[in-house]
């Protein structure tokens, strides 16, 4: 089975920054508290922070509207619901939709119109709809 970041680098619309080191991403687990999930941090040590599908994932990079540690801090500040144990992947920055997972690696959605509920068991399962359009596309 191919990893995740082997899978999510293929894609059509893939962009990434610079990977990092173990020891950054255990350092912002301890800002946050947390532990990330497996996939996650291994996407972390590939690309550092990855794009695809228009979909701007959060990671560990100098530019703060994208840096997991600060995004999460501001996210939990606006909503005191947020469990402890989730982080942000995601600002869609549409409706204030938040995209968030724990470190059983699922995915859940939070807004200030409705609330936390739980969109998906894995961040490839978060992304696969786009996976099959592009997969209907190659084939049109």
């Amino acid at each position: 089975m191919c990893s995740i970041s082997n899978i999510i680098s293929k894609m059509k619309t893939f962009k990434s920054r610079t990977p990092v080191q173990s020891i950054e991403i255990e350092s912002a687990e301890q800002k946050l508290s947390l532990k990330f999930n497996r996939d996650y941090k291994e996407c972390l040590m590939q690309f550092g922070q990855f794009s695809i599908y228009g979909h701007e994932f959060t990671g560990l990079t100098k530019t703060l509207r994208l840096n997991i540690v600060e995004v999460t801090k501001d996210e939990r500040s606006k909503n005191n619901f947020i469990p402890k144990d989730l982080y942000v992947i995601e600002q869609t920055h549409i409706d204030d939709i938040v995209i968030w997972q724990n470190e059983q690696g699922e995915i859940f959605l939070s807004s200030s119109m409705i609330e936390l509920h739980k969109v998906a068991d894995s961040l490839l399962k978060y992304i696969e709809p786009e996976m099959q359009v592009e997969s209907r596309n190659k084939i049109i």
